[in-house]
């Protein structure tokens, strides 16, 4: 049989040099031709490793399909056709060859005993005392392992979103030279050019605002959905939007130096310890490797190489390295039926060490819509009139202060009149329009003094003692006096009160931080209940809190939504973002809940709970019958056939134990009768006339205003 097996060995040996030079021809080309000239490194990093993931899925998948007809060829061979054996015999030494360079990586050069080591010694064993068939199957069962491990591995894609940011920004500006506005490429600005944004544009370039003023949406920057009034001296940063107005901006940095294209290069250059991590099946079996060849190699002198085999077979990484990546796989399958992705199963076997969760404020916590707080009216002015004027002139806008005046204004029954385009005026900081022989001005106090209306002290005291509180402050004017401030804040997600108590009875330290000052910061973790928080934070300040905490020994968890969450979710031990949150976010996060609020967050916990105690109980059931094996080859006589027997028993049990979660979160099918889909009722709006002389009859309250 002897020369059998070296012929078969030279076969396969030539057979997977081939395959080899076969296939690193192709790879050349194909990263030569999708590297263009232009492309970032970043972007060449990303494609290099693409194309090494898909190479390792080419070469699983076709050692797969080969070991899984030698198995095919052994079972008939052993049945029918004895001299098959031959053709799975090429089979499996073909399938091996990797793994015995694996092992030989392993031991020679890393000096560790990992699983590929134990088979390395295994397979010329089982070969070389005639067990073809047993070599076979462990030689399928070895590549099934690959294939699901690696289906639980996942591949990034961060960079190529935060390019793609970059990308979408203008290539060009107009630049303010001698009072006059020039068209020029953003790439030629330095430092202390003056260029001009309009509504409507994306601002290229970091700086500061010299004139004018301006609605600035900072989604994509940090997650929140509310607009932000800037001018002269605010800072305004690149990849934020002009919503409405117009205004003159020094530049500070462009290119490489602005907020975002650092941070892009610095995700470049962060190591992924986490996603080099091995998944909690391959650390087991690589830590049962040792102890398994230091009894095989017991058992070898006092009774021989058969026994010898058979305590190497009850090797229990093996079939654990398969049942784990099944459970796993399920529960991510589970968990994407209650709408979280979850992106390497890594993650959600980590999500149940973690014992502190850090939340950024913005987006995750609150909803975009918006709620009035107070409505102060003056010069006897109605509540609902002052409502109604202001409704009427913010209609036409889509920001969240606008789409929540209008909604009070339904709310409370009043009807709105049609509003023609030629009686709007929209300025960044305001709104003013001509209706029923009246001028009406609705905006910040700021666009209020512009146009030359002037705010009584009493009023300015109440302005700034809302501001103080984190209201959002809207004025109306009408004509040129004051009539009332509608005072608006962030609304708290109605679940997530219950959420923070479901969180702290699992005994987690939570954390708030945030980027607006330390009592608005306090008021709202105070209304939540959580007891430690961070204000006034920077993309740095959020980094060297995990860190610090981390230092401490924690698990961190990191909920952000925003660019500027980007490096504080990438260094938490588990991060988590929304499905509707900046693309960077989504894209850095390990986990996403794909519904707009944190709702599933306890579920979330609790699958990873779950998982838990199923790999437990699986790994359970595996390692008993290799403890059984063990003892009976030192105690009974066992030989290899009954080991294969034992271990292919518990790995029935553990794949068996493995599908339960499936069948315990399937959804019952309900047989309900269709209702039939009732039209919403659309808001009745009258024509112009409706709405006349209303500050001598002001619409009446359809309920008790607040």
């Amino acid at each position: 049989m002897a020369p059998l097996l070296i012929l078969s060995g030279v076969v396969a040996y030539a057979g997977f040099k081939w395959f080899q030079n076969k296939n690193n021809t192709p790879k050349g080309k194909k990263a030569t031709l999708k590297i263009s000239s232009d492309t970032s490194s970043s972007q060449e990093l990303l494609i290099q490793k693409a194309n090494s993931q898909r190479d390792l899925e080419t070469d699983i998948n076709h050692n797969l399909t080969i070991s899984s007809v030698s198995l095919a060829f052994a079972s008939v061979a052993s049945l029918f056709y004895p001299p098959l054996f031959f053709a799975s015999i090429f089979g499996v030494i073909y399938t091996t060859i990797p793994i015995w360079k694996s092992g030989y990586q392993s031991l020679v050069k890393k000096h560790k005993f990992t699983m590929a080591v134990l088979d390395s010694i295994i397979f010329p064993g089982l070969l070389l005392t005639g067990h073809y068939f047993i070599a076979a199957l462990l030689n399928w069962l070895c590549y099934l392992s690959q294939k699901l491990v690696f289906k639980l591995k996942s591949r990034e894609h961060t960079r190529a979103s935060l390019s793609h940011v970059l990308a979408e920004l203008p290539t060009k500006v107009w630049f303010i030279k001698e009072d006059m506005e020039v068209e020029m490429p953003v790439d030629a600005l330095t430092a202390g050019d003056l260029i001009l944004m309009k509504a409507g544009e994306t601002i290229p370039v970091d700086g500061i605002i010299t004139e004018g003023i301006a609605l600035i949406d900072q989604h994509i920057l940090t997650g929140e959905h509310y607009v932000r009034e800037k001018s002269i001296g605010d800072q305004v940063l690149a990849s934020t939007m002009v919503l409405s107005g117009q205004i003159y901006i020094q530049v500070q940095q462009t290119g490489i130096e602005t907020v975002v294209a650092k941070l892009t290069k610095i995700l470049d250059h962060q190591a992924d310890s986490k996603n080099s991590m091995p998944l909690r099946g391959e650390n087991l079996a690589d830590k049962t490797v040792l102890p398994t060849l230091a009894i095989s190699a017991l058992a070898l002198p006092l009774f021989g190489a058969g026994r010898a085999l058979a305590v190497l077979y009850s090797y229990m990484g093996s079939d654990i390295r398969i049942i784990t990546p099944i459970s796993t796989l399920n529960y991510i399958k589970i968990a994407d039926q209650k709408g979280i992705l979850i992106k390497d199963g890594r993650n959600l076997e980590r999500l149940s060490q973690v014992n502190v969760i850090v939340f950024d404020k913005n987006s995750t916590l609150t909803q975009e819509k918006l709620e009035i707080v107070k409505i102060n009216t003056f010069n006897c002015i109605h509540v609902n009139q002052l409502l109604y004027y202001a409704a009427i002139a913010k209609f036409k806008q889509t920001h969240p202060i606008a789409k929540t005046i209008v909604q009070e204004a339904y709310r409370r029954g009043l009807n709105l009149p049609t509003i023609s385009d030629s009686q709007y005026e929209i300025i960044g900081h305001g709104t003013k329009m001509t209706f029923s022989h009246h001028c009406i001005r609705v905006g910040s106090s700021r666009f209020i003094k512009r146009e030359g209306i002037v705010i009584p002290e009493e009023i300015k005291t109440l302005v700034s003692h809302s501001q103080k509180h984190g209201y959002f402050i809207v004025l109306v004017a009408i004509d040129y006096k004051i009539a009332g401030i509608i005072e608006l804040h962030s609304s708290i997600h109605p679940e997530a009160k219950q959420i923070i108590e479901g969180l702290q009875k699992r005994d987690l330290s939570l954390y708030l931080i945030s980027e607006e000052p330390e009592r608005l910061t306090q008021q709202f973790a105070e209304q939540l209940g959580i007891e430690n928080y961070v204000a006034e934070t920077s993309i740095e300040d959020k980094v060297h809190l995990i860190e610090k905490l981390q230092a401490e020994g924690k698990k961190v968890c990191f909920i952000g939504d925003g660019i500027n969450d980007s490096l504080a979710l990438k260094q938490a031990d588990v991060s988590i973002s929304l499905h509707d949150a900046s693309a960077i976010a989504t894209d850095t996060a390990q986990i996403i809940i794909k519904g707009h609020n944190l709702e599933p967050l306890l579920q979330l916990f609790e699958l990873s709970d779950e998982l838990n105690r199923n790999l437990n109980r699986g790994v359970l059931m595996i390692v008993v019958p290799g403890l059984i094996t063990i003892g009976g080859v030192f105690i009974r006589h066992v030989g290899l056939l009954a080991s294969v027997v034992l271990n292919n028993f518990g790995l029935i049990g553990g794949v068996s134990n493995s599908m339960l979660p499936l069948l315990k979160h399937q959804e019952p099918k309900k047989n309900q009768p269709e209702q039939p889909t009732e039209q919403p009722i659309q808001p009745t709006q009258p024509n112009q006339s409706s709405g006349l002389l209303l500050l001598l009859s002001p619409p009446q309250p359809a309920e008790k205003e607040k």
